[in-house]
């Protein structure tokens, strides 16, 4: 294994980065859209799953999938998700911000 191969690879593009739309801004925004769309499909994927396998087992009624609501310590780990969620999405922008400021 040479030297090289065990060094961490840069994640910047030599030359800058590669544009597809003429404001940087489109291609930041699209981006986002674009993980916002495989984040959201992936979550809506699961989520069916389980309300399937919860309905066919009786583990629990439609009702009452639908009035759950959750308690102190669910509501902030899912608060810590959604703020990463939020993160990921706006990375893009943050990443346009940085390019612009070297």
């Amino acid at each position: 294994m040479s030297a090289a191969a065990g060094e961490r690879l840069s994640r910047r593009i030599k030359g800058g980065r590669k544009y597809f739309f003429q404001d940087p801004a489109t291609d930041a925004l699209l981006a986002s859209l674009l993980k916002l769309m495989a984040e959201h499909w992936v979550a809506r994927e699961r989520l069916m799953s389980l309300e399937t396998l919860i309905l066919q087992k009786g583990l629990a009624s439609r009702e009452e999938i639908d009035d759950f609501e959750p308690d102190a310590a669910q509501a902030a780990a899912w608060a810590a998700a959604n703020a990463e969620l939020i993160r990921k999405v706006l990375a893009p922008f943050e990443e346009m911000g940085e390019e612009a400021s070297q």
